[in-house]
């Protein structure tokens, strides 16, 4: 069994590294389907992109799953809870960024990241 909002990828993972261990096992996915889709859909995002930004609580166990996801993809990525947080001359030199957020975040949180970013790059 899994806590809901763990990462699938590392689920994975430890799975096929039980499997080849034990030879009765049985594992139960119990993530959550939202997580899950989020994110898959971060994953597919950076995909065609050159650097990811993950908004969220420092305490949700939601959002850093989705930066470990993030991260997963060999492609930079940075964690912070607001704008204030967001050093945009990091991101200079990249041409796309994936920007996404865990399901608890505020919606102005990723509005306000979303117009620093574009007051910063013009896009």
């Amino acid at each position: 069994l899994s806590q809901t909002t763990f990462s699938k990828y590392i689920f994975d993972e430890i799975e096929n590294i039980l499997r080849t261990k034990l030879e009765n096992i049985e594992t139960a996915d119990t993530l959550c389907g939202h997580t899950r889709k989020t994110q898959q859909a971060a994953v597919s995002s950076l995909r065609g992109s050159d650097a990811a930004v993950v908004i969220g609580g420092r305490g949700s166990s939601n959002s850093w799953r989705l930066f470990e996801a993030c991260e997963k993809t060999g492609k930079p990525a940075v964690f912070i809870e607001s704008a204030d947080e967001l050093d945009v001359r990091k991101l200079a030199g990249f041409s796309r960024i994936t920007v996404c957020a865990g399901a608890s975040t505020p919606p102005e949180h990723i509005d306000t990241v979303l117009a620093k970013i574009r007051n910063q790059f013009g896009k």
